[in-house]
């Protein structure tokens, strides 16, 4: 017969296998609640979140970075083909300064952006609902189109850039009923701000703009490029993720450690 000590040792290393077992489900469980919270904390608190946005946040279930220490983590991902969701949300978070996006690094490189500038779409661009996305982002696609029509894609000697016909297909160039010259379609350019440009006096602000109409009259700008926009702590993460962690991982270890205790051979 077992003695009475083995069998409290038994007793005692069976107990402690199901905490941890218990502890290992209950933090996975702890996590994907609080990926739901900040989820919804990014629905309320944002205008129309993109699915891209909303599934970077990522759950990393319990695992045992050292002997005896369990953790489990919530982070957004930075895998991403032209920016990241943490890219998208370090701001959000954090406050202060976006990164430069992939189009404001071009236009800068070929100078037709000051360093250290940032794009803002007009409200004249946003009320075309044709180059607005479901979620009120500009299309990726037009910013490429006009990329190309600045000529902004010069790199390691290959070129995307529209040609001349291109542009003029663009423009859609005519003469009115008058014979004045006329852009049925639209022409883009930019302006780098009020002030002297080549012994001209520039009046529109700094930004990508376009006209149409006769002579090129009708003016509207597209993209406004404005100094390091500062962004204020939106979406407080941390803070979310905290109070979920201690409201759920209490009940949720209970639950499991019972589960356990009752399965357990």
């Amino acid at each position: 017969m077992q003695s009475l000590a083995k069998m409290i040792e038994r007793d005692m290393a069976n107990l402690a296998k199901q905490h941890r077992f218990a502890a290992v489900g209950a933090l996975t469980d702890t996590a994907f609640e609080m990926r739901g919270a900040v989820q919804s904390a990014m629905r309320s608190g944002f205008d129309r979140p993109t699915p891209f946005v909303l599934s970077g946040v990522k759950v990393f279930g319990a695992y045992e970075p050292s002997p005896g220490r369990l953790e489990a983590e919530v982070y957004i991902d930075t895998e991403g083909t032209q920016a990241s969701p943490e890219d998208v949300l370090r701001p959000e978070v954090h406050g202060g300064a976006r990164n430069l996006k992939g189009a404001e690094r071009r236009l800068q490189a070929v100078g037709l952006m000051l360093p250290g500038s940032f794009m803002v779409p007009s409200k004249e661009l946003l009320a075309q609902g044709q180059l607005v996305d479901a979620y009120g982002n500009v299309r990726g696609s037009f910013i490429r189109t006009l990329l190309s029509y600045l000529q902004a894609f010069n790199t390691a000697g290959f070129t995307a850039n529209a040609t001349r016909k291109t542009r003029d297909r663009i423009a859609a160039k005519g003469k009115s009923a008058g014979g004045f010259a006329t852009i049925n379609g639209v022409a883009y350019f930019v302006s780098k701000g009020r002030g002297e440009r080549n012994g001209r006096q520039q009046h529109l602000p700094a930004g990508i703009w376009a006209k149409r109409g006769i002579h090129g009259s009708k003016i509207y700008p597209v993209f406004l490029f404005v100094s390091s926009p500062r962004y204020t702590e939106r979406l407080r993460f941390f803070d979310i993720c905290r109070n979920v962690s201690e409201r759920t991982f209490p009940v949720k270890f209970k639950a499991r450690l019972a589960r356990a205790l009752a399965t357990a051979k």
